[in-house]
């Protein structure tokens, strides 16, 4: 006795244009988001991750211990306390253990002030520079073969 096969064409295309929408929206939805995720820590591992906070030179590095405690390193360009803050909730770090303020520059404390206002710091660490007051300028030293003092068309 023979089966009916009437229909068949139709299901099997169906089915076809279902695998085709599905592999498409995969590769255009599912990889990126695959691709964006952070890999799971074994939980033995020092993780660092450094954070693109700057258009040229701007600095911050995260550290998570295998502990579960967190340092921050700088907080990069001024704006970029978002990308930081974004970047923590991404890790799931609820608040800082250390955050390290390296030096005193723009492209790595920039951004501090929205971090350190929007989490829960318990120790903040800095080198001691406090550039509110200017440097001592620094003589210029000689030529090779000059001498310091000055010529008699030179003021003293």
């Amino acid at each position: 006795m023979k089966r009916p096969t009437r229909g068949c064409g139709c299901a099997i295309a169906v089915l076809i244009l279902l695998l085709g929408a599905g592999t498409f929206a995969f590769v255009k939805y599912g990889l990126p988001w695959w691709r964006t995720r952070p890999p799971k820590a074994s939980g033995a591992e020092l993780q660092v991750h450094v954070l693109d906070v700057g258009p040229i030179e701007g600095d911050s590095i995260l550290l998570i211990s295998p502990t579960g405690k967190s340092v921050l390193i700088d907080a990069g360009d001024a704006g970029k306390g978002k990308v930081v803050l974004d970047a923590l909730k991404r890790y799931k770090v609820e608040h800082l253990d250390y955050f390290i303020a390296t030096h005193p520059h723009p492209d790595h404390l920039g951004g501090a002030d929205e971090v350190l206002n929007a989490i829960k710091v318990a120790n903040v660490i800095d080198n001691g520079v406090d550039l509110s007051t200017p440097a001592p300028a620094v003589p210029a030293k000689p030529a090779k073969g000059k001498s310091a003092a000055p010529t008699p068309t030179q003021t003293p």
